[in-house]
């Protein structure tokens, strides 16, 4: 990408123009004028001798170039920001910024709830914003959108930081109520049970390597689909219902219901929950005291045998 001869602050704007996709938008994220904006973006497609923005029915959208330019100018103007926040030393009990995680509600109930009571006393003016999982959260991670992301390491980057925080194995959940379930799942018994499966988003279940359809062959006797895990569990009490989720999910909601837990009649693979974190984010300091908290909770969070 050419930057001899750009003004940084035409820098800033363009990265606005690709993100917002929109010049009035862009103008009022930079707390400047429409007529502002429009002049600067006759000064990038003079620079880059490409139109950036162009009209497509009542929207605006990329050409290829400005596609191209999307990520690159993200690390930039992210490098740029980490760079003069250097300056300052790193206090913990006064560092004030935003931290954006992006995680899925399994995240968020397993391991992020002790996290966040831990940065609550060690970093108390930083603010955490926990973002849902997107369909593309290394798009998110490298466009510095978010500062980290908690995902299995099948969806990992390889060219991104990556550090690998607890294991996580599938177990069958039952009402404790249940009388009809047996005391151990032989493979004739679990394929005999009724089911509720639980379908979410681009990293669902059904499309990582612990397929539980497949796995088990089950797909004509599911009763539930559901949207997510919680609801799952709860929609087991009161009947004969299995549903199959994560064990430290299932520990977690058997603390509040009348749950029972067992193995599987055959263990899927074992899942590994990772960290990643933008690489221009490598040597931040307040990154790596959350790095480091994560980190250590997660290595105290015991995985109970059933």
């Amino acid at each position: 990408m050419r930057l001899d001869r750009l003004d940084l602050n035409l820098l800033f704007s363009l990265g606005a123009l690709l993100e917002e996709k929109n010049v009035t938008r862009a103008a009022s994220r930079l707390n400047i004028n429409r007529a502002t904006m429009a002049g600067v973006l006759d000064r990038l497609r003079t620079y880059f001798d490409d139109r950036l923005l162009v009209p497509a029915g009542r929207r605006m959208e990329l050409t290829e170039l400005g596609s191209k330019l999307v990520v690159p100018v993200q690390q930039l103007l992210c490098a740029i920001d980490t760079t003069l926040d250097t300056r300052a030393p790193f206090l913990p009990l006064s560092e004030q910024r935003t931290i954006r995680i992006m995680c899925s509600g399994y995240a968020l109930d397993v391991l992020l709830g002790p996290v966040l009571r831990r940065l609550r006393h060690e970093l108390p003016e930083v603010t955490i914003e926990l973002m849902p999982m997107s369909d593309h959260p290394i798009d998110a991670i490298s466009q510095g959108k978010c500062d980290f992301v908690l995902l299995p390491k099948p969806f990992v980057a390889p060219d991104l930081p990556m550090a690998e925080l607890f294991e996580d194995v599938f177990c069958a959940v039952v009402w404790s109520g249940n009388l009809t379930a047996p005391a151990v799942f032989d493979l004739a018994s679990y394929r005999a049970s009724r089911h509720i499966v639980t379908l979410m988003g681009n990293l669902r279940l059904h499309t990582s390597p612990h397929n539980v359809i497949d796995a088990f062959d089950i797909g004509d006797k599911v009763a539930i689909r559901a949207t997510d895990f919680p609801s799952a569990a709860r929609f087991v009490v009161g009947t004969e219902l299995v549903a199959t989720m994560h064990r430290r999910l299932a520990q977690e909601y058997s603390q509040h219901l009348p749950l029972r837990l067992l193995e599987l009649p055959v263990p899927l693979p074992v899942m590994q929950i990772c960290l990643q974190w933008p690489r221009f984010r490598e040597h931040d300091p307040c990154h790596a005291w959350i790095r480091r908290v994560m980190g250590e909770v997660a290595s105290a969070m015991p995985l109970q045998a059933s």
